[in-house]
């Protein structure tokens, strides 16, 4: 289970109360339990009583006094409509996400779960891109990275084999050529493709998990409830763009190496 609270700077205002009962929702493969009034996935309630989650959260143990932080990541990152810079740290078994300028994640998972607290940096309105962005994007990849989720930035469709993902860089068209795809198959992902490892005999592969929040598709195009928490994965691409006017020369697929 993800546990998922939202706090506020010192000086930022006062924080909305909490709901009475937490609110819970199943995405991808796990159960997300929130009391953030602030904080809702249409489309994706649960009962909190449902068992969503694949398997229990590993144990984590706690950072030792004097612990130092360690830099695992510092770069750009596109949230809230721009880019911006990023940095992951860790000290012992926590990890912080934070985005300049916009707010920051941090992560805490015990024996049976997986503390969340999102804080937004001052200035920034709760409801906000950025900040729902920011709750939706690495409030939930995070925690499911640790679980061995793979959080693919892609986009994806439902193929009669099964999923078929789209994935690369911003502006390789990913999106666009879902949408093309969207008159015949139905589209399981526009931003954020979840993908499960699993083992069937010698063999391993992924399965995606279509149930993730999908703030870029409007409420008519999102992954229909009836649709199953679980799907094989048909194929995936990878999408580049070449230079030039090679770009406009020809198209041709390539395999990926396995």
């Amino acid at each position: 289970m993800i546990r998922l609270r939202t706090e506020t700077q010192p000086g930022h205002g006062s924080r909305p109360e909490p709901r009475d009962r937490p609110c819970c929702y199943g995405i991808a493969g796990s159960t997300v339990e929130t009391s953030s009034p602030e904080v809702a996935f249409e489309g994706l309630e649960i009962p909190c009583d449902t068992q969503e989650d694949r398997q229990p959260m590993p144990r984590r143990r706690s950072a030792a006094p004097g612990t130092e932080e360690q830099v695992i990541f510092e770069g750009d990152v596109e949230l809230g409509g721009g880019v911006r810079r990023g940095r992951t740290v860790r000290r012992g078994e926590t990890v912080r996400f934070e985005v300049e300028t916009l707010g920051d994640v941090t992560i805490a998972a015990g024996v049976s779960s997986c503390e969340v607290q999102v804080r937004p940096y001052p200035g920034v309105a709760r409801g906000s891109r950025g900040w729902q962005e920011l709750v939706a994007g690495p409030a939930l990849t995070l925690p499911l990275t640790l679980d061995g989720v793979v959080c693919l930035h892609a986009s994806g469709v439902l193929a009669p084999a099964g999923a078929v993902a789209f994935f690369g860089s911003s502006g390789q068209g990913k999106s666009t050529l879902a949408v093309g795809l969207g008159a015949e198959l139905p589209r399981i992902a526009d931003d954020i493709l979840p993908l499960a490892r699993v083992t069937k005999t010698s063999r391993a592969g992924f399965v995606a998990l279509p149930r993730f929040p999908q703030l870029k598709l409007p409420p008519a195009q999102r992954v229909s409830p009836d649709l199953p928490p679980r799907l094989p994965v048909a194929a995936l691409f990878e999408l580049e763009t070449l230079p030039g006017e090679e770009r406009l020369a020809s198209l041709s697929v390539e395999p990926l190496p396995p």
